[in-house]
């Protein structure tokens, strides 16, 4: 999962220095159905500031690729 028993981030989100893993989780929602998860740890997953007010890293912006490519396609679905 994304914690470890301390529900602390997983030592492999540290060492994804690029945020392949955002990468993946985000276009994983393309599959038939999607896939839907909450997401609660932004600061320390997705984005980290210092106290100083620069980042030690921003993945925010592997949102955008997926917004761009999506945003026009029809859902399909209706919901009535």
């Amino acid at each position: 999962g994304f914690i470890d028993p301390n529900w602390q981030p997983h030592a492999d989100f540290k060492n994804d220095t690029q945020g392949i893993w955002l990468h993946n989780f985000i276009w994983a929602g393309i599959n038939p159905g999607g896939m839907i998860a909450s997401y609660w740890y932004e600061n320390s997953h997705i984005y980290s500031q210092k106290p100083d007010g620069t980042y030690s890293f921003d993945f925010r912006d592997r949102y955008r690729a997926y917004y761009n490519f999506i945003q026009d396609i029809p859902s399909g679905y209706s919901i009535e």
